[in-house]
């Protein structure tokens, strides 16, 4: 039979090397106000899409730092 859960305490140490580093990152982000990207899409929604999914994984910017996408098609 299983025991019933009870409160526990965890103490959590923070990697200090790694937030230092998140906010250096951050600061950076902040000094450009508007990045560029440019994604390969038949939508602007897809556009938008590829976007935000390649600021995750180049610069690590989250969605949730996105304030606004403007996609527009380039000339062909």
């Amino acid at each position: 039979m299983a025991e019933r859960p009870t409160d526990w305490k965890v103490q959590v140490t923070l990697d200090r090397k790694a937030l230092a580093e998140d906010i250096i990152r951050l600061t950076r982000i902040l000094a450009r106000q508007r990045v560029a990207v440019i994604v390969s899409a038949s939508s602007r929604e897809e556009a938008e899409e590829k976007a935000k999914d390649h600021l995750l994984l180049q610069a690590g910017i989250s969605k949730f730092y996105t304030k606004a996408l403007n996609p527009r098609r380039l000339p062909t």
